[in-house]
C-alpha cells in the first residue's frame, strides 16, 4: 500500500490521488487500507514522515566524533546522490516533498517539512572544518551549511527536471569539490 501510494502521490499529487486509486494500484480493498490508516491524509503524512525519518537516520552521525572530516562529508554526499539515482522510492519521496513545499496552502505537513529543513544546520560541523583548515574561512559555518543544503537540493531538482540526463552522483561530487575548493592545495587557501 505504501509503495503504491507513494508512486501515485509523487506522480499525481495529493489532491488528484484518490483512495480508490491507491487501493486499485496496491490490489487491496478500502477496508484493508483503512485498517492501517485512518484517512488519506494519515497515509500521506506517514509517507512523508517515513521519508524524513529515513533521511535523518542517514545523516545522524555528521559532525560526531570520528565523522568530522571533509572526506566523510564528501563520501556521505556521494552516497546520498547514488541512493537517489538508484532508488525509485527515494526519487518519489523527494518529488513528493518538493511538491508539498510548493503548494500555496498551509498544512501541518508542509510546516513539518520546512521546520525540518530549518533544523538541518551543519554549522558546527563546518566550523570544525574551518578551524581545522580543511575548508576556506571565507564563509562562516552557517553560510557553508546553507550553501551545502542549497547545492544538494537544487542539483536533485535539476536532475529531475532534466529527466535524469546527467549522472547525479558524478555532477554532485564535482560541485562539492568546487564548492569546498578541494582542487586547491591547503597552502593556497
Amino acid at each position: 500500500m505504501i509503495n503504491s501510494a507513494l508512486a501515485l502521490f509523487a506522480d499525481n499529487g495529493y489532491e488528484a490521488t484518490s483512495i480508490s486509486d491507491i487501493c486499485e494500484k496496491a490490489s487491496v480493498t478500502k477496508g484493508a487500507l483503512y485498517w492501517h490508516f485512518k484517512t488519506k491524509q494519515d497515509l500521506y503524512s506517514k509517507l512523508i514522515y517515513g521519508i524524513l525519518d529515513s533521511y535523518l537516520n542517514d545523516i545522524k552521525d555528521i559532525g560526531k566524533e570520528g565523522y568530522d572530516t571533509i572526506g566523510y562529508l564528501r563520501e556521505f554526499t556521494k552516497e546520498t546522490f547514488i541512493s537517489i539515482e538508484q532508488n525509485i522510492k527515494y526519487q518519489q519521496g523527494f518529488r513528493l516533498i518538493y511538491r508539498e513545499t510548493q503548494l500555496d496552502r498551509s498544512s501541518e505537513l508542509k510546516d513539518a517539512i520546512l521546520s525540518l529543513n530549518n533544523s538541518l544546520d551543519f554549522s558546527d560541523f563546518f566550523n570544525k572544518l574551518i578551524d581545522n583548515g580543511d575548508i576556506s574561512s571565507s564563509l562562516t559555518g552557517r553560510q557553508f551549511s546553507e550553501m551545502y543544503k542549497s547545492m544538494t537540493d537544487n542539483l536533485v531538482l535539476n536532475w529531475f527536471w532534466s529527466d535524469r540526463k546527467f549522472k547525479l552522483s558524478e555532477w554532485g561530487l564535482n560541485y562539492f569539490d568546487y564548492m569546498f575548493r578541494l582542487d586547491l592545495d591547503k597552502e593556497k587557501r
